[in-house]
């Protein structure tokens, strides 16, 4: 009987740890639409962007909207004019929904991301001294 309620207490445990983890996931998953929702309404609005309003220039997130609708169009090429970083984008949000353990690896996980923001930064840069033409 004593065997018993300790493997049936270990189970309880181990769903309630799931139910915790999944729940988690589906959280981040919601801020995550909430977040891009947002985003999208305030561009059919045409509402200015804060950082470029505030500091005069443009974003490091400049044309993503604009590559995201090229995408949805299937237009690769344009979306790769208006970002380069777009197609790196699922791996970020991806690394955000399950908590930087996309592979098993940290290591790994870690080196992903600070490739992928890296190449942000030297995108951004590059963009800023060539007069960030995107149209």
């Amino acid at each position: 009987v004593v065997l018993t309620n300790i493997f049936s207490n270990d189970i309880i445990k181990c769903m309630n740890i799931s139910v915790i983890k999944s729940n988690k996931i589906i959280i981040k998953i919601l801020c995550i639409l909430l977040v891009c929702g947002l985003y999208f309404i305030l561009s059919c609005f045409n509402v200015p962007c804060i950082f470029r309003e505030l500091f005069n220039i443009p974003c490091p997130g400049c044309g993503t909207t604009r590559a995201l609708r090229s995408l949805i169009n299937l237009n690769f090429y344009k979306a790769l004019q208006y970002h380069p970083m777009i197609y790196c984008m699922p791996v970020v949000i991806l690394y955000i929904v399950m908590d930087g353990k996309i592979f098993k690896n940290k290591l790994f996980n870690n080196i992903i991301l600070f490739v992928i923001l890296i190449g942000f930064a030297v995108c951004y840069i590059v963009r800023l001294l060539n007069g960030f033409i995107v149209s």
